[in-house]
């Protein structure tokens, strides 16, 4: 979560503030019931709609127990998934994908069946932004991105956009607005979702 990116002094951590904000700013726009943003050790913050109000909670990073798991069987159980709802809902989930459970042990097998069993992926979208150079992590969580319906992963913007370079050729105009309509879009439209899997594909 600390190491850098985009070869500055920018840690992953700043970078995810960032696409956050940027999230937080444009989902507001279309949702004037605001937005609701869950954390895994600190209360929710419901019905935001001033990104502002984020700021002083993402100063400081994460700590303490990431049980993911329980944070999502929450979340994909409100009544804003279930089926016959004008909207769908679109989850975006912050993660270093180290999952642990409530006693702090590294657990992935509850995560994963949280996002089988437990998700209605007609109604529930979820767009993974991934806080963490972990080869393991990005090879779980690319496996589900290819497995399950209305999942996407987003990387930080350089290996997002390496991988996009390797996929459509080096003149392919992607750019940081790309990125961001990927984050938006990728977990419900196929050709986002598709973008930039050209690595996991090999």
């Amino acid at each position: 979560m600390q190491s850098t990116v985009d070869n500055t002094k920018r840690t992953r951590w700043d970078e995810l503030k960032e696409i956050v904000k940027i999230i937080l700013e444009i989902s507001t726009i279309f949702d004037q019931n605001g937005v609701d943003i869950y954390f895994l050790n600190r209360p929710p913050l419901l019905e935001v709609n001033d990104p502002r109000e984020i700021d002083e909670v993402l100063k400081d990073p994460p700590e303490g127990y990431s049980n993911l798991a329980r944070a999502l069987e929450y979340i994909f159980g409100l009544n804003f998934a279930e089926r016959n709802r004008e909207k769908k809902m679109l989850v975006f989930v912050a993660t270093d994908a180290e999952a642990t459970n409530a006693n702090d042990m590294k657990d992935l097998t509850t995560l994963e069946n949280v996002m089988w069993n437990k998700r209605d992926a007609e109604t529930t979208h979820v767009m993974f932004l991934l806080c963490n150079d972990s080869e393991a992590s990005v090879k779980l969580l690319s496996k589900w991105d290819r497995e399950m319906d209305h999942v996407d992963l987003l990387d930080d913007f350089l290996t997002e956009k390496d991988k996009v370079l390797k996929q459509h050729g080096q003149e392919y105009p992607f750019n940081y607005g790309e990125y961001i309509m990927k984050a938006l879009l990728g977990a419900i439209d196929g050709e986002f979702d598709s973008l930039g899997e050209y690595d996991e594909q090999q």
